[in-house]
């Protein structure tokens, strides 16, 4: 339905909706500290190719957020290996 959509949006754009997301993977956030002021994260502007796909799906990125001091924690360890699922549509073979 997600891939279903982007394809439509991103259509004019000749590009595949894997080719888009990986474009989008490169855009970031840099935390900036100001003495006595606190902590934000700011968004650079998106290159443009990044702006159009952002644009055909209607969003756009704000320039600032307040930063988020979250500590994520795993309470139980992940095996090495985990069980293969049975008819998985990802299968190696």
């Amino acid at each position: 339905m997600i891939i279903r959509a982007l394809r439509q949006a991103w259509a004019h754009l000749d590009l595949t909706v894997e080719e888009g997301i990986d474009q989008l993977a490169t855009l970031c956030v840099m935390e900036v500290h100001l003495e006595g002021q606190g902590t934000f994260c700011r968004i650079p502007k998106p290159r443009a190719s990044s702006q159009r796909l952002l644009e055909a799906v209607g969003t756009h990125l704000p320039e600032t957020l307040l930063a988020r001091k979250a500590r994520v924690v795993t309470r139980k360890q992940l095996p090495e290996r985990r069980k293969k699922r049975k008819n998985s549509s990802l299968s190696t073979h």
